[in-house]
């Protein structure tokens, strides 16, 4: 199933309707990545990005994930940097993943709350707990994952609920607005 998702992903591509919606979805994530910031400590802010990509790979699937997750970081990194790290490959792969996340979970699929929560739980924790840490450790701790990780651990159980209700919200509120303009 994950094959022919990829490739009914890349049909997406074919309409100049999807590719403007596509631009809108890339404006929408620079955006929120500038504005929707909140930056508590070097090694943890909080980021709304997730939801772009949440729509994002609802809409167009994995091959619009991937891009968004490539272009979108690469491209606010540079735009949006403020100087304090230098730039890490680890986090626009962190990117990636989390729209295919997204995308593998939403794209196709009937949306349901439950397939939401479960999407929003799994990126919370492949992403935000395991990646993200791993890519954050040797910036700010020298390398040391455990304890990158037991300090970034409560922000996570903290934004987990927060998370879930932002995506859940926000794919009831898309899917209600899909259907009167007819997405899908």
């Amino acid at each position: 199933m994950g094959f022919n998702l990829v490739r009914q992903s890349f049909s997406e591509f074919k309409s100049v309707k999807n590719l403007c919606i596509m631009s809108v979805l890339m404006a929408m994530f620079m955006s929120v990545r500038f504005i929707g910031t909140i930056n508590i400590a070097d090694f943890v802010r909080v980021e709304f990005g997730f939801l772009v990509f949440l729509i994002a790979g609802s809409m167009f699937g994995p091959a619009f994930a991937f891009l968004i997750g490539f272009l979108g970081d690469i491209v606010c990194f540079f735009m949006f940097c403020s100087g304090k790290a230098p730039y890490n490959v680890g986090f626009t792969i962190s990117s990636i993943i989390s729209a295919l996340i997204y995308a593998f979970f939403l794209y196709k699929y009937k949306l349901t709350v439950t397939r939401a929560f479960l999407a929003q739980v799994v990126h919370d924790i492949i992403v935000s707990l395991i990646l993200n840490t791993y890519f954050l450790a040797p910036m700010y701790f020298n390398g040391d994952i455990s304890k990158c990780f037991f300090l970034r651990l409560p922000k996570f159980l903290i934004c987990l609920p927060i998370n879930c209700a932002f995506a859940v919200s926000l794919l009831i509120l898309f899917r209600n607005v899909a259907k009167q303009i007819k997405l899908s």
